[in-house]
This record gives structure tokens, C-alpha cells and sequence, in this order.
């Protein structure tokens, strides 16, 4: 049917309502994907925005920073937060130098990572801290 549509163009003669419908179906086709491709490329507004901004005021947790103690280079003692019923140790990969001195008690916010932990360090998780603070 496709070539049968196509044929009647290249002779300069008038296409049956077959195949007017049909390429007007195609381009609506076409059209529609292409629609639904740009739609689906949007980046999506979520809450999570709002929550960093109050976030970045007050952060949510507090800790201790361990320097070379228990095989880490350095970790983090997490006492408290409003998900942690107990203390926690973190690694944290982008703790700044000015921030690693022993049992200086920090305020901060973190996201996990998926990066591994240090060889011979036994830590819960390895994070990335954000708004940091000293308390």
C-alpha cells in the first residue's frame, strides 16, 4: 500500500482517499511521537527542591569527626538527626580539611553513596556531606 501511494505522486496523478489517509495518518503519527518525545525530556519540579533550601538554613544532623581511629582515614559519628535512633558511623568522602581534627562536633546534612568503603574501615555507609557546619 505504501509503494501503491507513492506511486501515484511520481505520475502526477491525483492518490485515492486511501492514500490520503494514510499520510495523513503517518504525519499524525509522526507528529504525536515526536510530541511525546519533547514532553518526556522535561525535567520534573519536585518538593525536594523546597526541602534543600530550608535545609540549607538549619541543618537536620550532628556528629563527631574520628581521625585515624578504627582503620579509617576518618569518619564521622552520627548522634543525632531525625532518623537515627542510635549513633551511626559514616565515611564521609568530601569532608574538608579544615573540619578534620578530632572530636570537632560538626552540623551537617548528607545523601548516601554508592561509593565503596576504605579497606579495613568498618563504617554503616559512606556519605556525601552537605551544609556543613561546626556546632
Amino acid at each position: 500500500m505504501i509503494n501503491h501511494c507513492f506511486f501515484f505522486f511520481r505520475r502526477n496523478k491525483k492518490p485515492s482517499k486511501i492514500c490520503l489517509v494514510y499520510i495523513c495518518f503517518m504525519k499524525l503519527l509522526f507528529q504525536l511521537s515526536f510530541a511525546l518525545f519533547i514532553f518526556s525530556c522535561k525535567t520534573q519540579s519536585n518538593s525536594a527542591a523546597g526541602d534543600d533550601s530550608q535545609s540549607e538554613s538549619s541543618p537536620k544532623y550532628t556528629g563527631i569527626v574520628h581521625v585515624k581511629k578504627d582503620n579509617c582515614p576518618n569518619y564521622v559519628e552520627i548522634t543525632n538527626g531525625p532518623s537515627i535512633s542510635a549513633t551511626k558511623k559514616v565515611y564521609a568522602l568530601n569532608l574538608a580539611k579544615k573540619y578534620l581534627k578530632e572530636g570537632k562536633q560538626l552540623r551537617f546534612d548528607f545523601t548516601y553513596s554508592k561509593a565503596m568503603n576504605p579497606e579495613g574501615c568498618n563504617v554503616e555507609a559512606v556519605v556525601v556531606l552537605t551544609n556543613i557546619s561546626v556546632k
